[in-house]
């Protein structure tokens, strides 16, 4: 089913394509789906949800084609749910994108999926804590994010169980080693994941803090101050520098990371460029913390899996996760 996803979804619902109509741009719909985003944002005209070409609601066609293609794959999963009766699990959750570039690079965002993602599974009016990751490329953010989603999804783990089985992939965010970019633009795992217990940022970095990472960091530190000024959020409540691939000590963890933290901001009062990056390091709910290299059979694995991690990197890995969860619920947004 997931792969039938990929092949035939509908952008608006996700999910795969119901009575699917194309419309001029080419761009497929389930039906139902288009009608209703065209009657919520007719009063500024129609346009294609995906790729935003201006559209005639009168030619909106149905796609029998794809329609017999859908129902030819479908039809089997469907009598298989059948057989398994009332009680079968529902399928569980799946990254979806929310914002990507287009042809000329301007930021397409996909409303309808970031709603998809925050406002199913009972969140309603409950608290919200949203752990993000930034970082440059190939720095190791989709095998976090598995991590993280391992991590909350067994709640009552007291070791490195909540890892899986030792030859077992950590996660559905798609990663693997080379050089080349996996995961292009934001991506959002598309269920809610309950915690016991205001928003939390990541600066995943590689080997040290530099030049290259306060641009970055200032760049984001930008973005979140505008968005937090037209959503009445504040810019930053939380922020780790997690720094992997530390090699200039052999000492790791949170304490050291603090240590390492108090000299980049030293370096940073000398040069008196980025007083933004410096006042967002100071803050009070900044911590840096430092891990290890993983290991050479991990980054030549080709998914990465829990037996391919070093010792040491994976006690490092397992103390910050299981810290980022214990703190979730003290950061949270009601609104």
């Amino acid at each position: 089913m997931d792969q039938l996803r990929e092949d035939v979804p509908c952008s608006i619902c996700l999910d795969v394509l119901d009575d699917p109509v194309s419309i001029e741009c080419s761009h497929n719909f389930c039906q139902g789906c288009l009608v209703a985003h065209w009657r919520r944002v007719s009063a500024q005209g129609y346009q294609c949800p995906e790729c935003r070409t201006p559209c005639s609601r009168d030619r909106m066609t149905p796609d029998t084609r794809l329609r017999a293609l859908v129902k030819k794959i479908t039809e089997p999963l469907r009598e298989e749910m059948e057989l398994q009766g009332p009680g079968a699990q529902p399928e569980p959750g799946r990254p979806v994108q929310l914002v990507r570039l287009d042809d000329k690079g301007s930021l397409i965002l996909y409303e309808e999926a970031l709603s998809l993602c925050l406002e199913q599974g009972g969140v309603g009016d409950a608290p919200v804590c949203l752990v993000s990751i930034i970082g440059e490329q190939r720095r190791g953010k989709s095998f976090l994010m598995n991590c993280l989603l391992r991590r909350l999804q067994s709640p009552e783990a007291v070791d490195a169980s909540w890892m899986g089985r030792e030859d077992e992939a950590l996660g559905r965010f798609e990663c693997r080693n080379g050089t080349a970019t996996v995961t292009r633009g934001v991506w959002m795992w598309d269920q809610p994941l309950w915690v016991q217990a205001q928003g939390r940022r990541i600066f995943n970095i590689s080997s040290t803090f530099k030049q290259t990472e306060a641009d970055y960091l200032e760049m984001f530190i930008q973005v979140a101050k505008e968005v937090g000024g037209t959503c009445n959020l504040a810019p930053i409540q939380r922020l780790d520098l997690l720094v992997r691939d530390w090699q200039l000590s052999g000492a790791y963890g949170a304490d050291v990371g603090q240590e390492y933290l108090g000299e980049i901001t030293q370096d940073l009062e000398v040069s008196a460029e980025q007083p933004l990056v410096l006042e967002t390091l100071r803050a009070s709910g900044t911590r840096c913390y430092l891990l290890p290299h993983p290991g050479t059979q991990f980054t030549r694995s080709r998914v990465g899996t829990p037996d391919d991690i070093d010792e040491d990197f994976r006690q490092c890995l397992c103390e910050y996760v299981t810290s980022v969860v214990h703190s979730a619920g003290t950061h949270i947004r009601m609104d």
